[in-house]
């Protein structure tokens, strides 16, 4: 191991071989060595097969929490107060950061970690705050980062705060982080629906009747399960990992809550001047025998619906993307692909732009939060009408798992395929985008479908 002191109030920046930890491993060592947050982000690519980077977190060095009530934070233990508008203050409070531990801050990974429930739309679109009263977003900059180079088996590890014995600590735990097999199913036990299978319907026919009147052309109507926390969750997050492996995958422990998911979708990504989207609409669930999947992706392909539905969403991504985007920028590179997961399959296309010059990361998101995949469109009529149909709280649930890079990068997700759970209770929720021509029952069978991994992972049944 090579250790480098630094000058900022970065402590430490080691590198080490580690061909024999795993992250999921040293995340499960590492994950109560400090107070504090604590996550682990993966990716899988192709066939299940890990991405170049995984990433963990512990503690917090600096954070920023906005609510209706206002926007605080801290940064090296001083307190700030920031802007009411909460794009400025994710900004200023991201400048601040770089400018604290400027010997790391270009370094990939280091940066701020947003986690961006739902109802955060309101911060992005004020006309909506009286409908998501609960509106909250997070970000914290962890005081421990490890980044695994999956090709070359380095890690590297990013102190931004001195602890006594700390860095020994962890490398006790790396050294000794092991993980006991685990059964990749359990007996399911129930969950509940927080809204029954008779008003799903009822909430399908609402929004047809929105769309006949020319309110909407899309609107996407969500539903959730729920069921008692039971055992360790971290475990539920090994299963999902494995059964629906996905560009996306994440385990956060923040607070009282935990999250965990496996999301195909990108929410947006800024590298650099280039930006991309990547909507994922149109669904089939996958069938039993593999002989048969071509017949069902030539289905979902042919199928005027989801190909009508598909190209409506494209073309809000596209609007998202030019409204942060230097003109004549915006294309559509990849149109209608297919990608599939472990239970479903997707239509999926790629938007690409190259950011304008008076624009930056925050502005990005503000303009793609929350997906077209999640909402609807148009996106504002749309949200209005989800949060009087579905009248409760999403969670994180169509939300956002974001990282700010202090050297100016964006990569953000969209939560999906996940579950959050708080006081005991764990939820997941799943959606079906409505249009004109949708079947309630057809609809509420992709909901199921799409939870289906979670509920797998968690051992409950969500029929």
């Amino acid at each position: 191991m090579v250790v480098n002191p630094l000058s900022s109030r970065a402590v430490a920046l080691a590198h080490m071989l580690l061909d024999g930890v795993t992250p999921v491993a040293a995340f499960h060592a590492m994950r109560d060595l400090l107070p504090g947050p604590s996550f682990l982000l993966e990716s899988a690519q192709g066939a299940g097969s890990l991405a170049r980077s995984s990433v963990i977190g512990l503690g917090v060095v600096a954070q920023l929490h906005a609510s209706h009530d206002g926007v605080a934070g801290s940064v090296a233990g001083v307190p700030h107060q920031y802007s009411r508008d909460v794009v400025d203050a994710m900004r200023e409070f991201t400048q601040n950061c770089r400018a604290v531990y400027s010997d790391v801050a270009t370094l990939p990974y280091v940066g701020a970690y947003g986690i961006v429930p739902f109802a955060a739309v309101a911060f992005f679109e004020p006309r909506l705050a009286p409908l998501y009263p609960d509106a909250t977003l997070q970000m914290i900059v962890p005081a421990v980062i490890l980044v695994f180079d999956h090709a070359s088996h380095l890690a590297q590890l990013i102190m931004l705060e001195h602890v006594p014995g700390l860095q020994a600590q962890i490398m006790a735990a790396l050294r000794g982080a092991a993980l006991a097999p685990l059964e990749r199913s359990c007996a399911p036990r129930r969950a509940n629906r927080v809204i029954t299978a008779e008003r799903y319907p009822a909430m399908v026919v609402h929004a047809q009747r929105a769309i006949q009147e020319g309110e909407v052309f899309q609107v996407v109507l969500s539903q959730t399960w729920q069921a008692p926390v039971a055992g360790d969750l971290f475990d539920a997050y090994r299963r999902l990992r494995s059964i629906n492996p996905s560009p996306y995958m994440y385990y956060l422990e923040v607070a009282d809550e935990v999250v965990f998911g496996s999301s195909p979708e990108m929410l947006c990504k800024l590298d650099g001047s280039r930006i991309r989207l990547r909507p994922l609409a149109g669904t089939r669930p996958r069938p039993w025998e593999s002989d048969e999947e071509a017949d069902v992706e030539r289905e979902l392909r042919d199928d005027p619906k989801e190909r009508a539905e598909h190209v409506m969403l494209v073309d809000l991504g596209r609007n998202d993307v030019g409204r942060v985007s230097r003109y004549g920028t915006v294309t559509v590179s990849e149109l209608m692909a297919i990608e599939r997961y472990s239970h479903v399959m997707h239509l999926v296309s790629e938007i690409q732009g190259t950011i304008a010059p008076d624009r930056d990361a925050f502005d990005l998101f503000a303009a793609a939060f929350p997906a077209g995949t999640v909402s609807g469109a148009p996106k504002i009529r749309a949200l209005e009408l989800i949060a009087q149909l579905e009248g409760r709280s999403r969670g994180i649930y169509g939300g956002s798992i974001a990282r700010f890079g202090f050297d100016g990068s964006l990569d953000a997700c969209i939560v999906l395929r996940s579950a959050q759970a708080r006081s005991g209770v764990v939820k997941f929720s799943a959606g079906a985008g409505i249009v004109a021509d949708s079947v309630a029952r057809r609809e509420d069978d992709e909901c199921q479908a799409k939870a289906a991994a979670v509920a797998s992972a968690l051992g409950v049944d969500a029929s």
